[in-house]
């Protein structure tokens, strides 16, 4: 399953840097580049955060822009970042696969997270947080939140809830309480 992903992997990175290197204008909720702040902030967070450190983020489509049936393929924040997160992009998981490996006319990367409980955590964390969403956050273990303005919108209520250590252009990074 890890294979099968290294060439969309691949495409995307090589994008990435053919867009960012060009003088044309890009899209961004079209796209599928990661912008040099998303970059930067993911690295950030690998030179900071723990090694077991768990990062919950609102990063799971190809193109960045979170929509339900999107293509779940973006692996990049846990690349870069070097953290296991939350819940991260779903399309290459078992049951996907499984489901693709069935027949008929599946596409398994649109299909829905086998974790909806964890998607909907991690975009209400973003979005419209409370208390009791961090609350449950910090009970299963997450540290970190990776708060990307090209995937959904970021709360300013995030702020008063979750301490910012790092901020960008399109991320804003979080820390959890201790």
């Amino acid at each position: 399953a890890c294979a099968a992903g290294t060439g969309t992997a691949v495409y995307d990175l090589g994008n990435s840097v053919q867009r960012l290197q060009g003088d044309r204008a890009v899209d961004a909720s079209k796209s599928r580049y990661v912008s040099s702040a998303e970059q930067r902030a993911a690295l950030w967070l690998e030179g900071h955060a723990g090694r077991d450190d768990v990062v919950a983020t609102n990063v799971f489509c190809s193109s960045t822009r979170y929509r339900a049936g999107c293509r779940s393929a973006s692996f990049w924040v846990s690349a870069l970042a070097g953290r296991q997160l939350f819940v991260g992009a779903w399309a290459y998981t078992g049951q996907n696969l499984e489901a693709y490996g069935r027949g008929g006319n599946v596409d398994y990367q649109r299909l829905d997270s086998p974790w909806p409980d964890r998607v909907a955590l991690s975009l209400e964390a973003v979005r419209s947080p409370t208390a009791a969403t961090i609350a449950a956050l910090e009970r299963r273990g997450v540290r970190w939140i990776y708060a990307d303005r090209r995937a959904t919108t970021i709360s300013p209520n995030l702020g008063k809830l979750a301490t910012l250590r790092d901020r960008t252009a399109d991320v804003r990074i979080f820390q959890l309480a201790d």
